[in-house]
């Protein structure tokens, strides 16, 4: 038990850290391990802790506890210091569909999830919840934005699995799904500004770069790109200054010029709602992907960040996309990777995964090779997604 509700835990602690929330874990280790589905049971604790982050101000608290009751059950809370519920949603927050969009949610992170679409987290909780014969509830003083009463969530589970009730979780048993994001030119449309910074950079040392170098070369490792520019005999140290000083300039650029592609918003929720998981997989240096993250508040909705750090091989390679599988604990059969340049839709073929290519940077001719093409995010969702999934061959 305690080693599925630390997994979930891993996934927010950047989003803990940027948002000085303080966690307390309390008693998880002394719990037994219980009869169930761990991949089900893990989405529960990942519903529950991301909505104590959303309803939990800057500074605050949030405790995760657990306790054995009669030797027959085990009992996990998770409390925040947070604005609190009402004491007449507290069961109708549980209802498909249902949202809270009253209240004027405080918190630097993505809670202006009030507009991202249908609330079906705590829906599907229950549902895993009761599925393996336990139950899930609410607690909560009531709401109040100023005096922070906090909430707390319940869920009981027994140790062992009620007869009659294998066959549900049996049924709820499935493969771990996950969408993997390029960044730049997928979830943000940055070439622009990538453009601009590389001219910048280029010639204060007395180079060139053209729109058609540029659009060939998108989406490589800097390193690549210079030599693919300069030569492949460019000196190491010339290199390196040049990709850290065209960093440098894109920040400057994109600073406040970021905003997420039409419906990337959306389709997140949806994927989430329907059990994807979700990583970034880009060549950009993750100082830059922090800051476009951060910038989109998607930081905390992420399984796996892998940037070039990470990675000995760059696209069309595709270590960056096994890697990430791996980090969301995903066969890369049951992957599809978004991706708007040949190179990444080569890497993801590679790597024996779906690919789905976005007409951003590239035309419809130089992405053939990917198994869907469509010109904005808007044209997807999780079911076409999950066609594609189970689509073998």
């Amino acid at each position: 038990m305690a080693r599925v509700i630390n997994l979930a835990i891993n996934e927010f602690k950047p989003a803990l850290a940027s948002r000085n929330l303080k966690l307390s874990i309390q008693n998880l280790d002394e719990l037994p391990s219980i009869e169930g589905d761990p991949q089900r049971l893990y989405q529960v604790f990942y519903n529950l802790i991301s909505n104590a982050i959303k309803y939990t101000p800057d500074g605050g608290k949030i405790t995760i506890s657990g306790k054995v009751l009669d030797s027959e059950f085990v009992q996990i809370t998770v409390s925040d210091t947070g604005i609190g519920i009402p004491p007449d949603k507290l069961e109708r927050i549980f209802d498909k569909f249902y949202r809270l969009d009253e209240f004027s949610f405080h918190s630097t992170s993505k809670t202006a999830f009030k507009g991202a679409g249908p609330g079906l987290g705590l829906t599907i909780a229950r549902g895993i919840v009761e599925a393996h014969g336990g139950r899930i509830w609410a607690e909560s003083p009531g709401y109040d934005e100023k005096r922070l009463p906090g909430s707390s969530f319940h869920v009981l589970l027994p140790i062992k699995t009620p007869p009659g009730r294998q066959k549900y979780i049996h049924r709820l048993q499935s493969p771990i799904k996950a969408v993997i994001f390029d960044l730049d030119g997928v979830m943000v449309d940055t070439a622009q500004y990538h453009f601009q910074a590389w001219q910048r950079a280029l010639s204060e040392l007395g180079y060139t770069m053209t729109r058609e170098q540029f659009q060939a070369t998108f989406g490589m490792r800097n390193p690549e790109i210079i030599r693919t520019i300069l030569g492949p005999d460019v000196d190491p140290e010339l290199v390196e200054q040049i990709g850290e000083r065209k960093e440098t300039i894109y920040r400057e650029l994109i600073h406040k010029n970021i905003s997420p592609m039409p419906g990337l918003l959306q389709l997140i929720q949806d994927l989430k709602g329907r059990r994807f998981r979700i990583a970034v997989a880009t060549s950009t240096p993750k100082a830059n992907a922090h800051l476009i993250l951060k910038a989109l508040e998607l930081e905390h909705e992420l399984t796996a960040l892998i940037t070039e750090e990470d990675v000995k091989h760059g696209k069309p390679d595709p270590e960056i996309f096994l890697l990430a599988a791996e980090r969301c604990q995903a066969e890369p059969q049951n992957c599809v990777v978004v991706e708007d340049a040949p190179a990444g839709i080569q890497a993801a073929k590679a790597a024996g995964m779906k690919a789905i290519a976005i007409t951003t940077t590239h035309p419809r001719e130089e992405l053939k090779d990917a198994d869907l093409i469509i010109d904005n995010l808007g044209e997807l969702d999780a079911v076409v997604i999950e066609k594609l999934v189970s689509e073998r061959g």
